[in-house]
């Protein structure tokens, strides 16, 4: 359970908002590293991702059910506004269960009859594929049974490290 994980302070409508303190300065030149890549992960943010304060980083990360039911609306919304995030190098996002409408083949099969029995101006599949197209031609990854490696560099231009990630989506 989170809330045994975490204080009370830390849990908010089911997000876990948490800084990390500056490391502390080494007591020797020689012990001084170079900085390592920060990444900010998200998750869970349920079409409230335009309200969450996000801290300085390389990367940025989202962890999946960026929105309540994967409506056509708010796969739009979502990767808009995931796109716009250009203070980080690397932005990448996996969906969740709630962004069923990104896995076709549940999407068709379960999640349209289930969840939207009113949308009936599009077939299933012609809704997801509608909703899919917010994940082309913009500047972030979306992860679906893939991986990327990519390289972060520091405000001098040299690589500050490298990165994997990789994701799989669940429904």
């Amino acid at each position: 359970r989170i809330g045994d994980m975490f204080s009370s302070d830390q849990v908010c409508t089911g997000a876990v908002k948490q800084r990390v303190e500056e490391p502390v300065a080494p007591e020797e030149e020689d012990d001084v590293l170079p900085p390592g890549i920060r990444l900010v992960l998200i998750s869970d943010t349920h079409n409230l991702h335009g309200s969450v304060d996000l801290p300085d980083g390389d990367v940025l990360l989202h962890g999946g059910d960026f929105s309540t039911l994967g409506d056509l609306e708010d796969v739009k919304g979502f990767t808009d506004w995931f796109a716009a995030q250009d203070q980080y190098q690397e932005r990448v996002f996996i969906a969740g269960n709630h962004d069923m409408t990104l896995d076709t083949k549940f999407y068709v099969d379960r999640g349209a009859a289930r969840f939207h029995p009113n949308q009936t101006e599009k077939s299933p599949e012609d809704y997801s594929k509608e909703c899919r197209k917010h994940l082309k031609n913009k500047n972030f990854t979306y992860l679906e049974d893939s991986a990327k490696t990519f390289s972060i560099k520091s405000s001098s231009g040299s690589d500050k490290g490298r990165g994997r990630s990789s994701g799989r989506q669940t429904s």
